[in-house]
């Protein structure tokens, strides 16, 4: 499945947007995303808004991000779940990455977050 990638090279920023499955499948274009990434960005963004799902190739993809780019300024997840950021801290994501929750009221209120 493809991800959603908007760079901005002025703010060598990139906002990568994951799907509601953040899987194995996923999870290796997103390691090979970040791989291929220009050296200028300096500023990681993961946007989970849509996630509902995520298994342990996913994990294994962001602490990827982390040890490949170690020259990065910043590195956030934004729009968590509580699940994903209970996850996140238990997991302690959180010396990895700025870690943020979704804000969007339109998110389902009966969305469920499964860890494979």
């Amino acid at each position: 499945m493809p991800l959603d990638i908007e760079i901005n090279a002025q703010k060598k920023k990139v906002i990568i947007k994951l799907p509601s499955k953040f899987d194995f499948m996923v999870a290796d274009n997103f390691r090979d995303a970040v791989r291929k990434m220009p050296k200028y960005v300096l500023n990681y963004e993961i946007d989970m808004k849509e996630t509902e799902y995520m298994d342990a190739a996913a994990l294994g993809s962001l602490m990827l991000l982390h040890h490949e780019k170690p020259e990065a300024n910043s590195m956030s997840v934004i729009n968590c779940n509580d699940e994903m950021r209970h996850l996140f801290r238990v997991m302690d994501y959180e010396t990895m990455f700025s870690i943020s929750g979704n804000t969007s009221l339109s998110q389902k209120e009966d969305a469920t977050f499964r860890v494979a």
